[in-house]
């Protein structure tokens, strides 16, 4: 993904002529470069923030009544298991994060 932007930023500034390749080398220097790093994704998102619950249910429920909805039309995907993208498990991260944002440390 980084190369195929890289790629993309390329051929959008025209105003080099020289030809340019998003080689692995090229990659690893990159990385190397700005300390980037592949960061495994593992064990759980982090909590809610509690406090917003509260609030978010009144919006929706003001919501659901504005739009005229019944419990019919209404459909909680939160345990379903329905998975419609895979969530990778790989992130790059800078070498100065420990954990991947949004994500539980172990």
């Amino acid at each position: 993904m980084i190369k195929q932007k890289a790629i993309e930023l390329h051929n959008q500034m025209k105003e080099n002529n020289h030809a340019f390749n998003a080689s692995d080398g090229w990659l690893q220097k990159f990385k190397k470069r700005y300390g980037i790093r592949l960061l495994k994704i593992c064990g759980e998102k982090l909590s809610a923030r509690h406090h917003l619950v509260e609030p978010y249910k009144q919006k929706l429920k003001r919501r659901i009544e504005e739009l005229g909805l019944n419990n019919d039309q209404l459909y909680n995907a939160d345990e379903s298991g329905l998975c419609w993208k895979n969530v990778p498990n790989k992130t790059y991260v800078s070498s100065l994060e420990k954990t991947a944002p949004g994500a539980k440390m172990e």
